[in-house]
């Protein structure tokens, strides 16, 4: 995997809600328990002071700093708790729902491009229920659209994106067949992306090969990262399709923390993370002369 992507997911973790607070409340519960004091004082730094050629443990300071960051991870805890799910609700709206009856013409041919997600490695079960939550969402955005073109007869292909390397093709392929065709969709207007696209660039790379108009299948989440790096690439007309946009609902327990609120905002922070990089650190240039 690249570089960046890997120091990406290693520097967003320890960013992600939970993690951040869990750590925070460990400095705090170290500033302030007594029996680490024998431990700052062989420490050193900011948190001692010299007095007659030693270093004398600040108590004062070190217990001032400790409340300040329980104070912080609890505001935090409650705050992530109990607005995640509505920030990354605003964030979604970015892109609404794709209308399909404004944006498809006839003489125009498509290719639904449907973003890689999870996938579930069982073989006993039905290709409807081999994918995860995200990705079946995703495969029903697409299934959405690519029914309306076939029934006003327009010219259409689905392309959809599996990262599981250890997997064969014609397995995966054949899930994917297995599911479009079991809501009346020809087989043969359904494929793989190419293969070994692990990251978003790579999977837009090769939708840039494709010589059809481009509808960007992803998650309502997503689709703010893969439109930037698609306009990079110069997929100025390519269609945003998110899918599973979020519309939280007000309620007496929506002000209290929940983990669903915590993961949402794991998300949300992913998400920016990855547009910041795709904005500030993409050269396309340079990728394409490697």
């Amino acid at each position: 995997m690249p570089f960046l992507l890997i120091l990406k997911k290693i520097i967003s973790r320890l960013l992600f809600p939970l993690p951040l607070i869990l750590l925070l409340m460990m400095a705090a519960w170290l500033l302030l328990c007594p029996a680490t004091a024998a431990w700052l004082q062989r420490l050193g730094g900011r948190l001692f002071r010299l007095k007659n050629s030693q270093l004398v443990y600040n108590k004062e300071f070190t217990q001032k700093l400790g409340r300040w960051l329980l104070a912080v991870s609890i505001i935090l805890l409650a705050a992530g708790g109990t607005l995640g799910t509505p920030l990354l609700s605003l964030y979604e709206k970015q892109y609404p729902v794709l209308s399909i009856d404004d944006h498809f013409e006839k003489g125009q041919s498509y290719v639904l491009f449907v973003a890689g997600g999870d996938f579930i490695d069982k073989y006993d079960i039905p290709a409807d229920y081999r994918y995860g939550d995200v990705m079946y969402r995703r495969m029903g955005e697409a299934l959405r659209i690519a029914q309306h073109l076939e029934s006003r007869g327009i010219d259409y292909r689905v392309a959809v994106s599996i990262q599981m390397a250890h997997l064969p093709s014609d397995e995966l392929l054949s899930c994917a067949k297995d599911f479009f065709t079991l809501h009346h969709i020809p087989e043969s207007k359904v494929s793989l992306l190419e293969e070994d696209c692990f990251t978003s660039r790579m999977e837009l790379q090769a939708l840039k090969r494709i010589p059809r108009k481009p509808v960007i299948v992803s998650s309502a989440s997503h689709i703010p990262r893969l439109m930037v790096i698609a306009r990079i690439y110069g997929l100025d007309d390519a269609l945003p399709a998110p899918a599973g946009i979020r519309q939280p609902r007000l309620n007496a327990l929506s002000f209290i923390p929940s983990a669903e609120q915590l993961f949402n905002l794991r998300t949300l922070i992913y998400e920016c993370m990855g547009l910041a990089e795709a904005k500030l650190l993409f050269h396309p240039k340079e990728e394409s002369s490697m």
